[in-house]
């Protein structure tokens, strides 16, 4: 990013230069200055994306380069091993669809049991809200009660004690009427600054820290808050203050607290949906995370800690036991209800089914694997039998290899592999005694052939002689046609490899320019594009002569033009690459194919255009060969070989 910063700020320099100097003539325009505005910007996303292109690039070329040497390892293992690898994949991917379906099958599982406990919570909760709205519209009825209000006004303002005696049982006989409102309520009290009107079970108002929750009455100003009781009681209790509503003076009268057993009122609902505690258990905890109910319980530092999510169930581990968990939020005191399900109990079937199925499953994979294993071994062992007959072939017997087994009685594709290689070694030891009376005869024919060539030595002595003729009677053509001709023949025939250096090459064919631009003379121009490198390199002997012969055939005797003929060798690493390109002519689409079916008849110095590609081909193996193209007016013929070591084919 560094450098791509230091191009970008180099490339806004140079801008700039030549903003100054067009800003000097009367010509800048609006435009260019809006360009340069945005030139950095450009420069630095043009490199951006020649970077990521770049890296995207050779990400590529390191997935190409990872694919192939998978492909190499394939290819050498061995046929057991490829068969096993295969049996083994399919067996684990059975293996993960079966792990998968489970898996599904249990998150199905899950939802169906949260669609069935939160059908369950809908009615308990539901009840639940009922109930704590009844007691929240009886503390609205006591607050409003007229008989109340002026009974806590005398209790505030009269000194006569027999009004206040009087006024204190009255608000006894209308806290027993309110009692009654909820089953789950355990008592009403009434805290005056100078004495506490109680009505119902033992007054336990002790276990309120009663300055705090006081506070926070007053602070409430006469809206209702719901607080939890001590540790161990289990208990809720519903505050608010009363205040005077004569003449609106708004003065507290008392402060009221109604306990709510929460263990009664949960069990009876629990009852009621027929729901035991073993199946569900509930925990409140107030908007400030504190746990309400219950107040010992073996996750309550789970409710203190618990934070709802999107998901709609959870199962986590909680003292070592697994636990299916819903919540929920419970709008008329604010608090967050948290259900808890023993999952183990819910589930301990479907464990065992799992269970089983898993273990059937696995007993069931390695009785497969274990026949599919012996079946392959059974396969492989006619192969490993067919592989000790190719060895004992290579070694040179030409009997068949004894064989207990006999495969000519199977019908199947290993029978046919061997009775077809039985086959050819019985061909093979026919054809090798036929050939070999042939092989005599043919050697005789071939010495008596070649004591009726002609001795080449008297060759040159004429070709020296026409020479030496030529020059007495000043035809220098002549001369040097017959003395470039002499070069070209000892070279021909004196060389005995069929690889020579390309300089021995470039010389051989020198001379036959040399002979061609005395026929043809300006209509013949001929390059040469050839590194220094190069000319150390070993060729095909005749390999680049009967190209260029090709190329003067077809361009220069068929037109009376000009001839532009181009040898160019090229080196790509450690392919050499000979191109010839001639203007005059072009390569018929189906060329190769008729020349290849003899549909053309190969004329010139009778080495033809096959013989080269069939000798490349013999050399270097079937990858190397003559290719044709029409590039632009020319003609382009050209071959690869490898400059490493030789592949000689038979």
């Amino acid at each position: 990013m560094k450098y791509t910063l230091f191009r970008a700020i180099d490339c806004h320099t140079n801008i700039i230069m030549h903003f100054h100097r067009f800003e000097k003539s009367k010509n800048s325009s609006f435009m260019f200055k809006k360009a340069f505005l945005y030139s950095p910007l450009l420069s630095v996303f043009s490199q951006i994306v020649y970077n990521v292109t770049s890296a995207l690039a050779e990400r590529w070329g390191e997935y190409g380069d990872m694919r192939h040497r998978i492909k190499e390892i394939w290819r050498n293992i061995g046929l057991t091993g490829k068969l096993n690898l295969i049996i083994l994949l399919s067996i684990c991917f059975v293996s993960l669809a079966g792990l998968a379906s489970i898996r599904y099958l249990t998150v199905c599982y899950n939802e169906e049991l949260y669609e069935k406990n939160a059908m369950a919570l809908k009615y308990i909760t539901s009840d639940l809200e009922t109930e704590l709205k009844a007691i929240s519209t009886m503390t609205d009825y006591m607050v409003a009660d007229e008989t109340v209000q002026y009974n806590l006004t005398v209790l505030k303002d009269s000194p006569d004690p027999a009004k206040r005696t009087r006024a204190r049982r009255i608000i006894y006989d209308c806290l027993y009427s309110y009692l009654d409102a909820s089953s789950a309520i355990s008592y009403i009290s009434l805290v005056l600054p100078d004495q506490i009107i109680h009505m119902g079970t033992s007054n336990d108002l002790d276990e309120l820290d009663l300055q705090t929750v006081n506070g926070m009455a007053d602070e409430a100003k006469g809206r209702l808050i719901w607080t939890g009781g001590a540790s161990g009681t289990d208990s809720v209790f519903c505050v608010r203050q009363i205040r005077q509503k004569a003449y609106l003076k708004l003065d507290s009268l008392a402060t009221l607290y109604v306990k709510v057993d929460m263990n009664r009122l949960v069990d009876r609902l629990l009852n009621t949906a027929d729901i035991t505690r073993a199946d569900l258990d509930i925990a409140f905890v107030s908007e400030e995370g504190a746990a309400i109910y219950p107040s010992e319980s073996p996750y309550k530092s789970y409710c203190e800690d618990y934070r709802q999510s999107a998901a709609p169930y959870r199962i986590e581990k909680i003292g070592g036991q697994a636990f299916f968990i819903t919540s929920g939020t419970l709008p008329v005191t604010g608090w967050t209800y948290v259900n808890f399900s023993d999952y183990n109990r819910l589930f301990s079937r479907l464990n065992m089914v799992m269970r089983l199925c898993m273990f059937l499953f696995v007993c069931a994979a390695l009785t497969a694997m274990l026949f599919i294993y012996l079946i392959i071994r059974s396969i492989i062992r006619h192969f490993h039998i067919l592989e000790k007959k190719m060895a004992y072939f290579e070694e040179g017997n030409l009997d068949l290899m004894p064989c207990a087994y006999h495969y000519e009685l199977r019908g199947d594709e290993i029978g046919v592999i061997h009775q077809r290689f039985d086959q050819m070694v019985c061909s093979y030891r026919r054809l090798i005694n036929d050939n070999y009376v042939k092989q005599l005869l043919l050697k005789d024919a071939t010495i008596k052939m070649l004591e009726q060539q002609i001795n080449p030595h008297f060759l040159y002595n004429v070709l020296d002689s026409i020479n030496w003729m030529a020059q007495t009677y000043g035809a220098e053509d002549i001369s040097e046609m017959s003395f470039c001709l002499g070069k070209l023949f000892r070279a021909a025939i004196s060389e005995q490899s069929d690889r020579i250096l390309l300089s021995t090459e470039l010389d051989f064919l020198d001379n036959y320019i040399r002979i061609q631009k005395i026929r043809f003379r300006d209509r013949l121009i001929f390059e040469k594009e050839i590194p220094d490198s190069c000319l150390t390199i070993s060729i095909p002997k005749l390999s680049i002569q009967p190209l260029v012969e090709n190329a003067i055939r077809h361009s220069l005797e068929c037109s009376d033009e000009p001839c532009r003929i181009n040898l160019r060798l090229a080196q790509e690493g450690k392919i050499l690459t000979v191109y010839v390109a001639n203007t005059g002519s072009r390569f018929d689409a189906d060329l190769w194919e008729r020349l290849q079916n003899r549909r053309i008849r190969q004329e010139g110095s009778g080495v033809g255009l096959t013989n080269i590609d069939a000798r490349l081909k013999l050399i270097y193996g079937d990858s190397c060969g003559l290719h044709f193209m029409n590039q632009k007016d020319r003609a382009v013929v050209y071959f690869r070989i490898p400059m490493g070591e030789v592949k000689e084919h038979a």
